[in-house]
């Protein structure tokens, strides 16, 4: 006896829906067995990005020592410490250029990063490429994934928002001076947040943009989802290199940074809290302590998690050179500026984010 089976593609997709669906195992939420190719290549990215950012510097000045006291390669060591030595002064320089910075940008692995989240670059104004700019991002959040995708990649679109401006997003720099890491980092174009290097970015003739996240590693402990607090009160240092250089403040937001990154409970004043905060003193990174995904289930891990981020940037703020501003002339921009940020918030909250959460300075 035949049996007449309708193998037509929407009845075979009806019998297997229950594999496109998260499922669980003891309390931990499984990825579907069935999703499309480029979501699990997108995963695959930032599992790499992930672990490159935690754990690469660590494993290769391990490696490092190792090769140089228990082998006989020493000499490989030696001759790579001697490399970044005499290559230390790149991060203060605005990193790698020309067509190295140009081929790392475009990685279509770039690409698959930003459609994770994914990350989104909302463009209110347009910025003159004849000028300079500081483009302030907030929040920090745990890792800063929407300022890297948006402004430290072309996986957003920067260069097609904005032709001529060339960002350079500055980081610490322990992160331009660990072994490999340094590597790709510079190669991108980022670069030190340290005076020297802000101000050669300044100092170029037209298009550039210093993009620094201004609540740095302080902020990162005030990471928690449904609220929204910046350092930003007392950060004024930004302002002065604006006004010494003549450079326009541009505000932005990472609506949703907060979001992707679930932060152990840190209120101020508790054990833990007082620990992050000495640590940070003495190395300039607070350990956080956080919850995001695995790669193959959504419960726990250390990659961040699938939640839209959406990067928006403001209008200019024009600034009038002053190469010996005075301290009024820094707090009355610099108030100018909280306010600015404010309103880019308010006015897009509703669209991008929550239209209940208020915006905090501390």
């Amino acid at each position: 006896m035949l049996v007449n089976i309708d193998l037509k593609p929407n009845k075979i997709l009806r019998h297997l829906a229950f594999l496109q669906e998260p499922w669980n195992i003891f309390g931990i939420k499984f990825a579907p067995i069935l999703l499309p190719f480029e979501e699990r290549l997108s995963t695959l990215i930032i599992a790499i990005w992930t672990y490159t950012i935690l754990f690469l510097a660590f494993f290769a000045s391990t490696t490092l020592i190792y090769m140089t006291l228990m082998t006989n390669y020493w000499w490989i060591s030696l001759a790579y410490c001697s490399w970044i030595f005499y290559d230390k002064d790149t991060m203060n320089v605005g990193g790698r250029s020309g067509w190295i910075r140009d081929k790392m940008r475009n990685w279509i692995f770039w690409k698959y990063f930003v459609r994770y989240f994914p990350i989104r670059l909302v463009k209110t104004a347009n910025l003159d490429a004849k000028k300079n700019y500081v483009i302030g991002s907030h929040p920090h959040g745990i890792c800063s994934a929407g300022a890297f995708g948006a402004f430290g990649t072309e996986g957003a679109g920067f260069g097609n928002k904005y032709p001529g401006i060339s960002p350079y997003l500055h980081t610490l720099d322990m992160n331009c001076l660990g072994p490999l890491h340094r590597e790709w980092i510079l190669g991108l174009g980022c670069c030190s947040s340290s005076k020297k290097s802000v101000q050669h970015v300044l100092s170029r003739p037209g298009g550039a943009a210093s993009v620094l996240v201004v609540g740095g590693a302080a902020e990162s402990l005030y990471s928690e989802q449904g609220r929204i607090r910046l350092v930003l009160k007392h950060r004024k240092g930004f302002i002065k290199m604006a006004i010494r250089n003549g450079a326009d403040l541009v505000p932005s937001f990472s609506f949703g940074e907060t979001e992707i990154y679930s932060q152990v409970s840190n209120t101020e004043g508790t054990f833990l809290r007082n620990f992050q905060e000495i640590v940070k003193q003495l190395i300039g990174v607070a350990p956080c302590f956080f919850i995001g995904r695995g790669i193959i289930q959504y419960s726990f891990g250390l990659m961040p998690k699938a939640n839209p981020i959406y990067v928006v940037v403001g209008s200019p703020i024009k600034v009038e050179r002053n190469e010996k501003p005075s301290n009024e002339e820094i707090d009355e921009l610099h108030l100018k500026y909280m306010k600015e940020l404010e309103f880019l918030y308010e006015t897009h909250k509703s669209k991008f984010g929550n239209k209940h959460v208020k915006i905090e300075f501390v």
